[in-house]
């Protein structure tokens, strides 16, 4: 997942609109930016994102038909995501036969990845903006009503009980809404954070396969003390 910084909205706007291949080629209406949230995938490995709306003039995807705007499109996503310090990852992984092993079926596996996310936001946050400053909405994708439920239930206990590492006082200082959007409203932070979890899953299941779209997003994983604390597989490898 990715949280981004409020004064960055003007670089994503610039580079995606005005600079763009798409405005260029004619392909673009128009783009919007809209607020700073947290979001959540539906393999519950991503987290933090800002939204933004890209209206387009014809269909999308008949517009990546054509080879060549294909091309300049996936060089100009990987120019915006290989920016260093203009967003920040914040993702968990769940092995999910390992973990079914290791906890039983009963367990849900979404549970401790939401509390990992939601804890090291709090973390990053509170290292870069004065604690309570930032509102944080949860964007889900829908799953189910059961599946839902469950998950919103989880998170009204994290901000209930806290976690290990965190207080129940620090997690209500930023989360305050918690959403679920289905995946054919094509939410455009939830498209980006998909972007960044396949090479991130990538490389967690073969680390040493040559892997050139993650080393272009790698630098923008939550560094703290000089070690990596957005990144986390759970069970522990």
């Amino acid at each position: 997942g990715f949280s981004i910084r409020v004064e960055n909205f003007t670089f994503i706007y610039e580079e995606l609109n005005a600079q763009s291949i798409w405005t260029t080629a004619g392909y673009i209406k128009s783009f919007n930016v809209n607020e700073l949230m947290l979001t959540v995938s539906e393999d519950g490995e991503i987290n933090g994102a800002a939204t933004f709306s890209v209206y387009f003039l014809e269909d999308e995807d008949e517009i990546l038909f054509d080879l060549n705007v294909k091309e300049q499109f996936y060089t100009k996503i990987n120019e915006i995501l290989g920016q260093k310090g203009v967003y920040t990852i914040i993702c968990c992984s769940i092995l999910k036969e390992p973990y079914i092993r290791q906890y039983g079926k009963l367990n849900d596996v979404y549970a401790p990845s939401l509390s990992f996310l939601m804890e090291r936001t709090v973390f990053y946050l509170d290292s870069i903006v004065d604690a309570g400053s930032a509102d944080l909405s949860i964007i889900a994708e829908k799953r189910g009503k059961k599946e839902d439920q469950n998950l919103y239930d989880y998170f009204i206990n994290l901000l209930d009980k806290g976690t290990y590492w965190v207080s129940p006082e620090r997690l209500k200082n930023y989360f305050k809404k918690f959403i679920f959007c289905a995946k054919r409203e094509d939410i455009n932070c939830l498209q980006i954070a998909d972007l960044i979890a396949y090479p991130v899953t990538r490389h967690i299941l073969d680390p040493d396969e040559v892997n050139l779209s993650f080393e272009i997003i790698k630098e923008n994983l939550f560094y703290e003390g000089g070690k990596v604390r957005g990144l986390k597989v759970i069970p522990k490898q």
